[in-house]
């Protein structure tokens, strides 16, 4: 078994917890009455490690599924969780990845010529405009995922495309944003080493240049739409001036250059790109 429970929490209690809720129909499908699923999912999350490297929310997926496969069974206890995440887990493992594009938006001028970049299978491609089968399909879901939104959108951004494999809709999308933010992130640090302080004064605005916009969407190669879930960002609030690299070009793949070489150099690869993409996102 490769899931397994944290050290220094009481699974006994909170299988109890989820034993008295439960409730099982005729047909034996399991459900959990007021909110005592709701208020402990978080915690059990927590509650466990898996075996292998498992996007968080096909993670989250995974738990919340045992939990109920569990109770329908019999008893919820330590033992019968743990077994069904862990055959949930393996389930997940043994999938076939599939292919997807993740499109989304960067806040530079739509018009900059913006190489194409690769990482890790990843292949990020720029455009000025969403290509139209891409669009159309997005459509489907712009209305609702507006709501998401704080802001209009933007119309002078530059379109990214992520061309990426995964065993689920959530692992793609997961893999396809840390590779973007891999690369906002060295751009990013290519205008900020500039600077050593920063005033600002009014509204608040991110320091770093380059930021997301506001909305991904989840495709299949043929553009059609892989999942009805959307991706998007919490904290924009509308459209920024776009950036145009055009007029330090080479010295921006230059330094780009320099730190990915050192980067594929140092043992300490993973750390060091997980915290490039947590200093971009955070910025």
């Amino acid at each position: 078994m490769t899931a397994n429970w944290v050290r220094g929490y009481s699974p006994d209690l909170l299988c109890g917890r989820l034993e008295k809720a439960k409730a099982v129909d005729g047909n034996g499908n399991a459900s959990f009455q007021g909110f005592e699923f709701t208020s402990n999912a978080a915690v059990l999350n927590s509650m466990v490690s898996l075996g292998s490297t498992i996007p968080e929310l096909e993670k989250k997926r995974i738990i919340s599924k045992a939990a109920f496969n569990a109770a329908s069974i019999g008893v919820v206890t330590p033992d019968s969780l743990l077994s069904e995440i862990d055959k949930l887990e393996k389930q997940y493992l043994k999938e076939t990845p599939k292919r997807y594009v993740l499109v989304t938006s960067l806040s530079v001028g739509r018009f900059s010529k913006i190489r194409r970049q690769s990482i890790d299978s990843c292949i990020l491609t720029f455009r000025p405009d969403i290509p139209k089968p891409f669009s159309k399909e997005a459509t489907k879901i712009e209305k609702q995922a507006s709501y998401s939104i704080c802001g209009e959108l933007p119309q002078d951004y530059l379109v990214a495309k992520i061309a990426v494999t995964g065993k689920s809709s959530s692992e793609a999308a997961d893999r396809a944003i840390d590779a973007i933010d891999l690369f906002r992130g060295i751009w990013n640090l290519f205008y900020n080493r500039k600077h050593v302080y920063r005033i600002s004064s009014g509204s608040r605005e991110p320091v770093n240049k380059i930021v997301l916009g506001p909305l991904h969407t989840l495709h299949f190669p043929t553009a059609k739409l892989a999942t009805e879930s959307w991706w998007y960002e919490p904290d924009y609030t509308g459209p920024l001036k776009t950036l145009d690299p055009s007029k330090e070009i080479e010295s921006f793949y230059g330094f780009q250059k320099r730190v990915r070489e050192s980067l594929r150099k140092s043992p300490f690869r993973p750390f060091l790109e997980s915290a490039i993409i947590r200093y971009t996102s955070t910025m």
